[in-house]
C-alpha cells in the first residue's frame, strides 16, 4: 500500500491511457470495483477521464467538486498493490487461463474485506471522530513486467495489478462525498497481504496446483521470513525470472543495508520502464530465456494439476490455528487480533481462507475484545496465581520481628501456614548470619516489617533501580524465624549478582523448580524471587504450586519499570497489585547516585522520562557524534577508564558499555578491540573459535519440521527424543530414526565464528561446564582469555579451561541493556545509534541509565530531540487478567462494606440491627 500524491502522474502511469502497449494486450484486465463505484454509477473497463477526475475529487461525469480540493497533505488517493509468486506469473504466462480467473477473484474478495474498514472524519462536539462508511471505489490495472534489468535492460515476467483507490467516500450520514481515513487499513496491511495470498493459495490448490511455503533467512541474526509459490515448479526458470530481487539483495549486501531499509532499496534502485517495446516482444524475448527441459517441466506442473495428479494439501484449519495460538501466545498474555490470523494463514497456506481462521480459533479458547486477543488458558493461569494470592489474604502469621524471634503477639494462622518456632540451636546459613551494617533507613525499615509481619501468603516488594534492595533483603533475611530460599530467573542474577552479594545459596528460579529437595526444604517457610519482573508466568504458577504443596510464603520482589520476561509474564507484578489487592512494599529512595545524576534517575523512575533524559543532557551527558566515526567518541570513553588502572577494582566494576541492540553492540565491541590492540593490551594474533548464535524459535516453531533448512544446530537442556541432555547435535547430522523430541526440551541455533585473542574479555551466553566439570559457566559470567590449549580449548585468567567446540560465548566489551540489569558501576556508557532506534524504549533507557554509581554517558549519532521522542516509547504488553478487567474483588467488597457501615451508622440498615450487629459494624468502621 503506498500513497499516490501526485493525481496527474497517477493518471497516466496506471491508465496507460497515452496508447502504450498495456492497451492492446488482450489478457490483461482493467476494471472498477467497490460500493462507491455504483454509488456513482460507474462500472465495467476504467474509462480515463472518469479516473482523472476522480483523483482530483471530481464527479466522474461532471466534474463538479465532489470533495475538498487538492491541497498540500491531501493524498490522492493509494496504490494497493496485488502481486503473486513467481511461480504463479510463469503458470499465467505459460499458458493456464485459470489462474488469471482466480487472481482477479482473491483481488475483489479482499478489497471487498478493505472496504468493510473504510471510514472518514465526522465532526462531534469540538472534537473530530471516525465513522465507518463501508464504502470506496477502486480502479484496477494489471501489469505484466517488473522493472528493466541493469544487466541487459529488460524486463522479467510479473504478473500483478494495481488497485487504486481515490480518496473518496460517501457519508451516507450527512449524505456527502469526504476523504477516506485510510491509516487503519494501512496499519492492517500484513494482514490483507496475507489474506490476499491464501485466497489465492487456497484457489490454486482447488484448481489442482500444490503450495510450498518456506522461511528464507532475510540476514537479520538468523531471523527468517515467510514466502510461498507453486510446488515443483522448476527453481532454475523462478531464479531466472528474479532478477531485480538479486539485484536488490546483492546491492544491499554491498552497502550493508538491511531491514527496512532494503524494501526502500527496491524502490530507489529502479530503473525506468521502456516505451519501445510492446508485450509481445517482452514474451518473445522470455520464451527466448527458457530452455527446452525447462519448458518441458513448467508444462509437466500444470499438465499435473489440470488432471487433478497432485496430493491434496497437508494440514488444516484446525492445526493452522494450534500453531498460530501456541506461538503467538507463548511470549505475550495479549496479541492483536489480525496477527493471530496472520499466523494462521501463513501456517496454512493453500488450505485456511480468511473467514475460517476466527470461528475455529474462537472454538479452541480465543478471547477477542476491542480489536485484541488472549485466550481461555492464558486467562485461567493468571487467574490461578491471583486467586492464590487473594485467598492467602490475612491467612498467616508473622514471621519474625526486629530481634530475629518470633512475634508471640501475633495471631495464629488460619487457612495459611502452621505456627513455627525457630530452632536458635541451628547453625544459620550464611546469608541467614549477623553481618555488621549501617542502619536501615526508614523507608527500608517500613520495607523490611512488611515482610516480617504481613499476614498475606503472597508478599509483593517493589524497588526502584539503586534503592539498596538487596541490603534490605540481608537485614530481612535475618530476622524471618523459618526457612527461607532466594531465587531469581535468570543465572547472572542469582548465582551472579545475588551470590555476590552474600547470598552463598542462591541460584535460578528453573534450578529451584527442577529440585524437589530444595522445595521441601522451604516446607513452612519462605520462597523469595528477586527480578520477580522478568519472572515468566509459566514459572511463577509453578511457584504456586510449590508453595502450596509446601505451605510456604512466596515474596515477588523487583521493578516493573525495568526490562520484563522474554516469555509470557503477564505483567504479574502489577496485577497481583491490582486484582489480588496485594498491599505494597515499595522503595524509592535512590542510594546509588549522589546529586543531580540522583535526581535525573528519580525523574526517570518516577515516569518522567523527558525530564530525566534533559537532566542529563544539562549536565552534559548526552553527546551527540559525528556522522564519521560515530563510535569513537564512547570507545575513547571506555579506554580512558581502561588506561586509569585500579588495584582494587576490576575494569567490570569501573565502567560497562551498554546498547539497546546486538548489532550495535557488535559494532562498538570492534571498535573498542581494535583500540586495545593499539595499546597493547590484546594480542593480534586471533583464533576463530566456533560459537551458536540462538534463534529464538518459540515452541511451535521448533515442532515446525518444514521450518528447518539443514544449518541449524539444536542442544538439549534436557533429555528429548533420542537425545541426552548437554547434547548438542548439528540438524545435518542426524541419522534415520533420529527424532527431535519435545521442543521445550532443546533450543536451537545458527552456527557462528568468533575470533578471539589472548587478553579478550569474553561473556558466557548459554550454561556449560569447564572441561574438568569442576566449574559451572553461567549465562551472563564475563571471563579474560588467558590463551589456547592445542586441543582447542581456551584458558582463562582464572585458571579455568573452557571445553573446545563450547559455542555459547561472545564479546564481553559492550552489553545489551537486558543483560545488563542487575549490574552496578562506576560509570554507564550507553551507545543509542540510529540503527538501534527501533529497540530505544523506555524500559531500555531506564535500566541502562541506573547502572552507573558516578556517571552515564549517552552517546548518540541522532538529533537530542530525535532521542528524547524515542525513549517515550514503552513495552505495553498487558495481561490477560487487564485484558478482560475482571472485577476487582477487593474493591467491590470494600464498597459493600463502606456502604453497609455508612448504613449501619446512620441506622439505615434495611430491618434494624442487633446491639451486638453494630457493635460490630462500628468496630469496623474504626
Amino acid at each position: 500500500m503506498r500513497d499516490i500524491r501526485d493525481a496527474k502522474s497517477a493518471a497516466s502511469y496506471y491508465g496507460k491511457s497515452d496508447g502504450g502497449y498495456y492497451l492492446g494486450a488482450s489478457d490483461l484486465r482493467r476494471e472498477v470495483g467497490g460500493n462507491a463505484a455504483s454509488l456513482l454509477g460507474i462500472s465495467g473497463v476504467p474509462d480515463p477521464d472518469q479516473f482523472k477526475r476522480l483523483l482530483q475529487g471530481l464527479h466522474p461525469e461532471t466534474g463538479e467538486q465532489l470533495t475538498s480540493k487538492l491541497v498540500d497533505g491531501r493524498l490522492a488517493g493509494w496504490d494497493i498493490t496485488a502481486s503473486i509468486p513467481k511461480g504463479v506469473t510463469i503458470a499465467i504466462e505459460r499458458g493456464d487461463a485459470r489462474i488469471h480467473d482466480a487472481l482477479w477473484e482473491a483481488a475483489r474478495e479482499t478489497m471487498a474485506e478493505v472496504e468493510g474498514m473504510i471510514a472518514t472524519r465526522k465532526r462531534k462536539g469540538g472534537a473530530m471522530e471516525d465513522r465507518v462508511t463501508g464504502n470506496l471505489m477502486w480502479f484496477g490495472f494489471e501489469h505484466p513486467e517488473t522493472r528493466p534489468a541493469r544487466s541487459d535492460g529488460m524486463p522479467d515476467p510479473d504478473r500483478h495489478i494495481h488497485l487504486v483507490v481515490p480518496n473518496l467516500t460517501f457519508d451516507t450520514v450527512e449524505g456527502e462525498w469526504k476523504a477516506i481515513k485510510f491509516r487503519p487499513v494501512m496499519e492492517l496491511r500484513k494482514y490483507f497481504d496475507r489474506a490476499f495470498d491464501a485466497r489465492l493459495a487456497r484457489k490454486l490448490t482447488d484448481l489442482g496446483y500444490g503450495i510450498e511455503t518456506r522461511m528464507k533467512p532475510d540476514g537479520q541474526g538468523g531471523k527468517r521470513f515467510y514466502t510461498w509459490d507453486i510446488k515443483d515448479m522448476p527453481k532454475s526458470v523462478v531464479e531466472k525470472f528474479s532478477r531485480r530481487t538479486a539485484e536488490v539483495e546483492a546491492l544491499a549486501e554491498k552497502l550493508g543495508i538491511d531491514g527496512p531499509a532494503k524494501d526502500k532499496l527496491g524502490a530507489t534502485s529502479r530503473q525506468f520502464k521502456r516505451d519501445d517495446m510492446t508485450l509481445e516482444d517482452y514474451r518473445r524475448y522470455w520464451d527466448g530465456r527458457v530452455t527446452p527441459d525447462e519448458a518441458r517441466q513448467v508444462a509437466e506442473v500444470i499438465r499435473s494439476a489440470m488432471l487433478g495428479q497432485n496430493p491434496p494439501e497437508k494440514g488444516s484449519v484446525r492445526e493452522a490455528v494450534e500453531y498460530s495460538l501456541s506461538h503467538n501466545f507463548e511470549r505475550r498474555s495479549v496479541v492483536a487480533q489480525p496477527q493471530v490470523a496472520i499466523t494462521a494463514l501463513e501456517r496454512g497456506m493453500g488450505v485456511v481462507r480468511p473467514e475460517d481462521v476466527m470461528p475455529e480459533a474462537k472454538r479452541q479458547g480465543l478471547l477477542l475484545k476491542d480489536g485484541e486477543a488472549t485466550t481461555r488458558d492464558v486467562l485461567a493461569e493468571e487467574q490461578k496465581v491471583i486467586a492464590f494470592a487473594r485467598g492467602g489474604r490475612g491467612s498467616c502469621r508473622a514471621m519474625g520481628n526486629e530481634k530475629g524471634r518470633p512475634n508471640e503477639s501475633e495471631r495464629p494462622s488460619g487457612r495459611g501456614l502452621a505456627p513455627h518456632r525457630l530452632d536458635h540451636t541451628a547453625t544459620p546459613s550464611p546469608e541467614r548470619q549477623a553481618v555488621s551494617a549501617p542502619a536501615l533507613s526508614p523507608e527500608q525499615a517500613v520495607m523490611v516489617n512488611h515482610v516480617l509481619t504481613s499476614p498475606d501468603r503472597v508478599m509483593l516488594v517493589v524497588g526502584d533501580a539503586g534503592t539498596g534492595k538487596t541490603f534490605a533483603v540481608r537485614q530481612a533475611f535475618q530476622r524471618i524465624d523459618r526457612p527461607v530460599d532466594i531465587i531469581a530467573p535468570g543465572a547472572e542474577a542469582s548465582r551472579g549478582v545475588l551470590r555476590r552479594e552474600g547470598f552463598q545459596n542462591a541460584d535460578t528460579v528453573t534450578a529451584f523448580l527442577n529440585s524437589a529437595q530444595r522445595q521441601q526444604a522451604v516446607k513452612n517457610g519462605v520462597i523469595w524471587v528477586d527480578e520477580a519482573g522478568q519472572l515468566p508466568i509459566r514459572d511463577l504458577s509453578r511457584l504456586v504450586a510449590v508453595a502450596e504443596a509446601q505451605n510456604a510464603r512466596l515474596v515477588l520482589q523487583g521493578d516493573p519499570k525495568q526490562h520484563r520476561a522474554v516469555a509470557r509474564d503477564g505483567n504479574m507484578l502489577r496485577v497481583l497489585e491490582r486484582y489480588a489487592g496485594l498491599p505494597v512494599a515499595r522503595l524509592k529512595d535512590i542510594r546509588r547516585q549522589k546529586g543531580d545524576y540522583k535526581q535525573a534517575v528519580a525523574s526517570i523512575a518516577a515516569g518522567n522520562i523527558t525530564d530525566g533524559f534533559d537532566k542529563l543532557n544539562a549536565l552534559g551527558w548526552v553527546k551527540q557524534t559525528p556522522v564519521f566515526d560515530h563510535n569513537q567518541p564512547l570507545v575513547d570513553a571506555y579506554l580512558e577508564a581502561v588506561d586509569t588502572k585500579r588495584s582494587d577494582q576490576d575494569i567490570t566494576d569501573r565502567v560497562l558499555a551498554v546498547s539497546p541492540t546486538h548489532a550495535e553492540a557488535n559494532e562498538v565491541t570492534a571498535a573498542i578491540r581494535d583500540g586495545l590492540k593499539q595499546r597493547g593490551l590484546l594480542a593480534t594474533e586471533e583464533r576463530t573459535v566456533p560459537t551458536l548464535t540462538p534463534l529464538h524459535w518459540t515452541d511451535a516453531e521448533k515442532a515446525d519440521l518444514e521450518r528447518y533448512d539443514g544449518t541449524e544446530v539444536v542442544r538439549y537442556h534436557r533429555d528429548g527424543g533420542t537425545f541426552k541432555a548437554g547434547r548438542v547435535v548439528a540438524i545435518a547430522d542426524f541419522k534415520p530414526g533420529d527424532r527431535l523430541g519435545k521442543p521445550t526440551t532443546f533450543a536451537v541455533y545458527s552456527p557462528a565464528e568468533l575470533q578471539l585473542a589472548e587478553g579478550d574479555r569474553i561473556r558466557i551466553t548459554g550454561g556449560g561446564w569447564t572441561t574438568d566439570k569442576k566449574h559451572r559457566l553461567d549465562n551472563g559470567a564475563q571471563y579474560q582469555v588467558a590463551g589456547f590449549e592445542e586441543s582447542g580449548a581456551i584458558r582463562l585468567t582464572n585458571g579455568w579451561h573452557i571445553p573446545a567446540g563450547f559455542g555459547h560465548l561472545a564479546h564481553g566489551y559492550v552489553a545489551t541493556s537486558h543483560s545488563s540489569q542487575g549490574k552496578t558501576v562506576d560509570r554507564v556508557l550507553i551507545a543509542m545509534g540510529h540503527e538501534s532506534l527501533p529497540a530505544i524504549t523506555a524500559e531500555q533507557f531506564y535500566v541502562s541509565v541506573s547502572r552507573g554509581r558516578d556517571q552515564a554517558t549517552v552517546f548518540t549519532g541522532m538529533a537530542p530531540a530525535v532521542l528524547r521522542d524515542a525513549i517515550k516509547r514503552a513495552d505495553e504488553r498487558k495481561s490477560a487478567t487487564e485484558l478482560m478487567k475482571p472485577k476487582r474483588r477487593r474493591e467491590w467488597w470494600m464498597a459493600r462494606r463502606a456502604r453497609q457501615v455508612w448504613e449501619a451508622l446512620r441506622g439505615r440498615s434495611k430491618g434494624g440491627m442487633s446491639e451486638r450487629q453494630k457493635q460490630k459494624e462500628h468496630s469496623h468502621a474504626r
